[in-house]
């Protein structure tokens, strides 16, 4: 990681920006290839928004029991889609509306553990329907982590 990272990510407070980390994973159906960014937080720190859209209910969890989701699409593209997975406490009630720099969730310390160490994985998608598969959108990823190429 490069800790002279100056960009604001806008999805954690922008001295943790320069912590993340590419992971890649294929999916249990082995039909998709995730490309996220990972972090190791210390418990307490924010998790924003990085637009304006709705929140996603997802009534599912791609890692396990333990691990918490949350997603948002896009107000102006709803196909463009923002997902945070790991140990994490969701505000109460849900968020639905959702601003740009909201506070979607905190880090907590609960031991959830994803890909190996991280407690955070945060993944850019455009969502696909019976045409177009889903894909990675890895100009976000390159916009917000410049210092990363996926």
């Amino acid at each position: 990681s490069n800790p002279s990272q100056t960009t604001d990510c806008e999805i954690v407070p922008i001295e943790y920006c320069s912590l993340g980390e590419i992971v890649t994973f294929t999916g249990q159906d082995q039909q998709f290839t995730f490309v996220d960014v990972a972090f190791k937080l210390p418990a307490g720190v924010p998790i924003l928004a990085p637009f304006d859209g709705p929140n996603e209910h997802t009534p599912f969890s791609l890692f396990g029991t333990d691990v918490t989701s949350f997603v948002m699409s896009k107000a102006s593209d709803s196909k463009a889609q923002f997902e945070i997975d790991g140990d994490l406490v969701l505000p109460i009630p849900a968020l639905t509306d959702i601003k740009k720099g909201d506070v979607v969730a905190h880090i907590q310390d609960t031991g959830v553990q994803l890909q190996g160490s991280y407690n955070l994985l945060v993944s850019f998608a455009n969502v696909g329907d019976e045409s177009h598969p889903s894909t990675i959108d890895r100009n976000e990823i390159t916009k917000r982590f410049p210092n990363l190429s996926p």
